[in-house]
């Protein structure tokens, strides 16, 4: 029972900061909210009807980079208002849709397309920050 008892704190300890890292750690990210969940035809045409960009991310389930956007800067509230008030954004998978991944040439994700019309109009690989994606997107799909 003694052995039990000095081993409760850690082990509680351990589950606690364990919890912890899962909340925000960017390899346990799920989709952003601020992308449409429908398909890219989908979404082009939502963009077109309202005049709008269509911001698209181009990802990797394996990429460090691109979970690192998931948690912190696609969530950010600066980036959804800035989509939201502007744009509409959608993400896919490079490995799960390598059509669009070839139709796009994508090369290394992350990398963020502006269409307008259609038609490209600007281009990123990279990880950015909110504040960068956000100068970004102001600089490239106003």
């Amino acid at each position: 029972m003694n052995t039990l008892r000095k081993l409760a704190f850690p082990l509680v300890l351990l589950a606690f900061l364990a919890a912890l890292f899962a909340w925000r750690n960017p390899f346990w990210a799920g989709r952003p909210e601020v992308f449409e969940t429908g398909t890219f035809e989908q979404a082009m045409s939502k963009a077109d009807a309202c005049g709008r960009a269509l911001v698209v991310d181009a990802m990797a389930s394996w990429c460090g980079p691109c979970k690192s956007m998931d948690a912190w800067t696609w969530p950010s509230a600066k980036v959804t208002d800035w989509v939201r008030s502007n744009a509409v954004a959608f993400q896919f998978d490079v490995d799960k849709s390598p059509e669009l991944a070839e139709r796009f040439g994508i090369q290394a994700m992350p990398t963020v397309i502006v269409l307008k019309g259609g038609e490209e109009v600007a281009r990123h690989s990279g990880a950015l920050s909110a504040g960068e994606m956000v100068d970004w997107l102001e600089a490239n799909a106003k």
